[in-house]
């Protein structure tokens, strides 16, 4: 189990006594390094870059699923375990909640050792859902407002009509 980090490690250039922080911040580093995007203009050199890429966030993706499991890295003196990180950041959750309209994460084994990260995208629907339901409320609203105008204003126009005298030209034949 342990070659499988100890290549993390190598891909990573990591010592063998690296913290989290240290690990995301060689990540960084070199996802800033071999990212295809900087080596547009030579597509041999781009296609290095690319698998480089890829190598890179594997091993770091790797180490997370490690990390996110046992709050250290594998390499790490396994007495340090139940000692909290002086990293100043929390450990990342194991699963984060699925909250409306966030995008969800499955995580699916790639090869031995390795979870690869795939993110879903929500489905439209879920955005125009609420949009419908608030536009029928705002409508429900104006056609009750409405409703109601007008109930006042025919029952003035018949207080109106119930105080004005009978006009003479109504009152033969009608």
């Amino acid at each position: 189990m342990s070659n499988i980090f100890e290549r993390d490690y190598q891909m990573l250039e990591l010592d063998r006594d690296a913290s989290w922080a240290d690990a995301r911040i060689s990540y960084k580093r070199l996802v800033n390094r071999w990212h295809p995007d900087r080596f547009n203009s030579r597509p041999r050199e781009k296609q290095h870059a690319q698998g480089r890429f890829i190598e890179v966030t594997k091993s770091y993706n790797n180490l997370r699923a490690f990390h996110r499991l046992h709050s250290r890295l594998p390499l790490q003196d396994s007495s340090l375990r139940d000692v909290p990180q002086s990293t100043g950041t929390p450990p990342e959750p194991a699963k984060r909640p699925a909250a409306y309209g966030s995008a969800r994460v499955e995580d699916t084994l790639n090869s031995p050792g390795h979870v690869a990260r795939t993110v879903k995208k929500p489905k439209m629907w879920l955005y125009i859902i609420p949009f419908v339901i608030v536009l029928i409320v705002v409508a429900a609203v104006f056609v009750g407002l409405e409703k109601r105008l007008a109930a006042k204003q025919r029952a003035a126009a018949i207080e109106v009509l119930n105080q004005t005298k009978p006009s003479e030209f109504l009152r033969d034949g009608f």
